[in-house]
């Protein structure tokens, strides 16, 4: 990179303006606020945020990136936060490798919703009315919008309860600030398959590194009869690994074309 970086300045830079001959000797840019696009910023700082708690479900589910998975369900009660996340839809399906991404209001598609009452907060002022407000929370009698819960006659402020979120069957859901992302764990033979694929390109990838091929090589490609079934997606192989063909045999293996 940074013999890269000298070869682009001595012939984009240096050459149309008055600058110094290396780019090694030039000084930081200074930033342009004029340029400073701050929606931006906090569109793609709230995508990275639902991005991590994605992989957090992941890891907590136990399935690794490369198998893709069905469906990814943000939640928030904020709209202009769903309408962030909106823009980052393409995005986040592709770094999370989901095959939807949907955004709702609430969480209930994924996770039973959950309230506990801060009792050193709410207990000086609710006092003999504590039952019946813990009653309402456990039989799920109350919403929460724009962080104030409100369970019949009672309201709670923010900071004087606490959420919590149990995951429905197949989901894994994982939340912090006002995001709930739940992640569909549900594998049906399609998607792993698709997943099988993705390690055999990351073998064969592997491979060809450690062949000391060129990035742009190609080459032909044996894989094991086991895998075969995976052949139904030979056009995918090919394309990812660069094999001009693709063929069953005893094990893995890869060599150059012609």
């Amino acid at each position: 990179m940074p013999f890269l970086a000298e070869h682009l300045w001595r012939n984009l830079a240096a050459p149309v303006r008055q600058a110094p001959e290396s780019v090694f000797l030039a000084g930081w840019p200074e930033v342009s606020q004029r340029l400073r696009d701050s929606e931006l910023l906090a569109e793609v700082a709230d995508a990275r945020q639902v991005a991590e708690l994605a992989r957090a479900a992941r890891d907590a589910a136990g399935i690794r990136l490369r198998q893709p998975l069905r469906r990814l369900v943000v939640s928030t009660p904020d709209p202009g936060r769903r309408m962030l996340i909106s823009r980052q839809v393409e995005e986040l399906a592709a770094e999370l490798r989901v095959k939807e991404v949907a955004i709702h209001e609430t969480p209930g598609e994924v996770a039973e919703m959950r309230a506990k009452p801060r009792l050193d907060l709410v207990g000086p002022r609710y006092g003999p009315n504590l039952p019946e407000l813990r009653r309402l929370l456990e039989e799920g009698s109350f919403e929460v919008t724009n962080g104030t819960l409100r369970a019949d006659a009672y309201i709670l402020s923010r900071g004087e309860f606490m959420l919590e979120y149990a995951p429905r069957e197949g989901w894994e859901v994982k939340h912090e600030d006002e995001y709930v992302v739940g992640l569909d764990t549900r594998l049906d033979d399609e998607l792993v398959t698709e997943g099988r694929v993705y390690d055999l390109i990351h073998a064969v990838q592997r491979l060809r590194r450690d062949a000391g091929f060129e990035v742009t090589d190609r080459i032909v490609l044996t894989i094991p009869a086991a895998e075969e079934v995976l052949l139904e997606h030979r056009d995918w192989i090919a394309g990812e690994t660069l094999a001009e063909d693709v063929q069953v045999g005893d094990e893995l293996a890869v060599r150059k074309a012609g």
